[in-house]
């Protein structure tokens, strides 16, 4: 979770143009991103989990993503207008 709001922060920052829209920001960003992603899909028995917690494992996974997706998205608008 802290990394998805790490990463979320430095995409509004982006879009508010409050921070440099550079190519390492966005990078570190990304890898933010995918280690949210990896932390949930290469955890042991996952199958097993997402049955008996099926919140706190998806949840968290998609409300990141979604919320950095949002930012990243409003940053790159504001970048090409």
């Amino acid at each position: 979770m802290v990394l998805g709001a790490l990463a979320y922060s430095s995409a509004k920052r982006r879009a508010l143009g409050e921070a440099t829209a550079s190519v390492a920001r966005q990078i570190i960003e990304t890898f933010l991103i995918l280690l949210i992603v990896a932390s949930v899909v290469f955890h042991n028995d996952l199958r097993t989990v997402i049955v008996i917690n099926p919140a706190p494992t998806l949840l968290v996974l998609v409300w990141c993503v979604v919320a950095y997706a949002i930012a990243a998205v409003r940053a790159w608008r504001r970048l090409a207008s």
